[in-house]
């Protein structure tokens, strides 16, 4: 009996700014093995309207939002194999203010002086965007936020989901009393 299965998809949740957070079967690690430069910033709001702009599930927990990884920063993630993704970004600012934003990721400039505030429509509002972004050169993933020509760059989480990786295999398994004797 020969079964195939598909391959197990890459999915990696990061909590920008903030520590590893379990929220049921979810779970949103902790940026500080992926990202240099910034620094971690908690907003402490008692509450962030996720409905507004619509998140997609998995909404991240209040514990993720409210905190942000600020000022210039990259990340780094050598564990994304080459493939096409995904990459969910998710923003809240319960502040305000003049941010204007530049994202980069593998190289590519998806957003420039983009203000989370304007997007939202005001302030602890969360908003995401999503990009498709191809990784073809074997070193994974790098994601570059600097401030563009505004005071602040921040996000509160970071998503990233395979949607065909160039190693994705199927998985076959073999079952039988003499597995040694089945052609594949």
């Amino acid at each position: 009996t020969i079964d195939v299965a598909e391959a197990p998809a890459f999915t990696l949740r990061i909590n920008s700014g903030g520590p590893t957070i379990v929220d049921g079967a979810t779970t949103w690690e902790d940026d500080a093995p992926y990202v240099s430069g910034g620094s971690d910033f908690n907003f402490g709001s008692s509450s962030i309207d996720t409905t507004t702009n619509s998140i997609a599930a998995p909404v991240p927990p209040l514990a993720v939002l409210n905190t942000v990884r600020h000022r210039d920063h990259t990340f780094d993630i050598p564990s994304v194999p080459d493939g096409i993704y995904t990459v969910r970004i998710i923003w809240t600012d319960a502040n305000g203010g003049d941010r204007q934003m530049d994202y980069e990721i593998e190289g590519v400039l998806v957003l420039e002086d983009w203000n989370i505030v304007a997007e939202a429509g005001g302030t602890n509002i969360a908003v995401e965007r999503e990009f498709e972004v191809t990784v073809s050169d074997g070193n994974g993933m790098q994601i570059e936020a600097f401030k563009g020509s505004g005071n602040d760059v921040f996000e509160s989480a970071i998503e990233i989901i395979s949607l065909q990786a160039e190693d994705e295999a199927p998985i076959i398994t073999i079952l039988g009393d003499n597995p040694a004797s089945v052609e594949v």
